[in-house]
Formats: C-alpha cells, sequence, structure tokens
C-alpha cells in the first residue's frame, strides 16, 4: 500500500482476450471504466484502425486518439489505454463511411458523449503544417 492507502498501480499490457473483448465493446468510456490499468502498444491500436504505425501520432495530433504514456524510445514502448483500440476501430469505421479527420471530434462527442473530450488531447496542427505545408495535403496517411 502507499501512503495513501490506495492500492498500488499495477501497469500492464492487454492480453489477447482483452483486447478481443475492447474491440467488440464499442463503448469508449465502458472500456475505459472496465480496463483502468491496462494498455495497448502502438500496433495494437495501429492494427485495430486498420492504419500504418506512424499514421496513429497523426491520429493522436488530430484530437482522435489520446496521448500515449512512455516514451516509445529503445526498448520503452508507448501505453496507450486499452480504450484506444476502442477509439481506432470507431475511427476506421467512420473513414470507411467517408469523414475526414477533422470531421470526427464532432462524432465522436455525439456517439460517446462530451466526456470523450476529457480523455483526448486538443487538437495540434499537423507535421505538414508545422513543416511550412499545406493543412490539406493530397496524401491520405490513414487509408
Amino acid at each position: 500500500m502507499t501512503h495513501d492507502d490506495s492500492p498500488p498501480r499495477v501497469l500492464r499490457f492487454a492480453t489477447p482476450e482483452e483486447l478481443t473483448e475492447a474491440l467488440r465493446a464499442g463503448d469508449v468510456l465502458v472500456v475505459r471504466e472496465a480496463f483502468p490499468n491496462i494498455y495497448a502498444t502502438t500496433e495494437q491500436v495501429a492494427a485495430a484502425g486498420e492504419i500504418e504505425r506512424g499514421s496513429v501520432g497523426d491520429w493522436v495530433r488530430a484530437g482522435l486518439l489520446p496521448i500515449p504514456e512512455g516514451s516509445g524510445g529503445r526498448g520503452n514502448k508507448s501505453r496507450f489505454p486499452l480504450f484506444a483500440v476502442t477509439l481506432a476501430k470507431f475511427i476506421r469505421e467512420q473513414r470507411k463511411q467517408g469523414f475526414g479527420l477533422l470531421d470526427l471530434r464532432p462524432i465522436m462527442v455525439a456517439t460517446f458523449c462530451p466526456r470523450i473530450l476529457e480523455v483526448l488531447p486538443d487538437p495540434r496542427r499537423s507535421r505538414a503544417t508545422l513543416a511550412g505545408g499545406s493543412n490539406k495535403s493530397a496524401r491520405k496517411p490513414d487509408t
């Protein structure tokens, strides 16, 4: 026990069964409450969204996925809360219906309630914008 009598926070990555359950659930906030200290890797989030690993960062910058814990550097895997796989699957389904990344935050609020914004970062400018390019890139990195 810690000095405030709360149990220690045990971090671990999801089992295949927990990943399957999170993907089946559909409700991000339910998954968040059911699996509070269980994490997914960047690869697992990318697989759930059917995107390349590098596009996960684009979705984080767009404010559609939570910022992962950990640096992801040298043997330290980035840890996404398990509900990120549920979000990635939802985002992919919306993208297949033709919605752009900029359209998705309002759709997520309508689907999951405004509380979803409590777990998502504010959108940031894209890499292309930061590099001096246009925000309207012809490239669709996550399809």
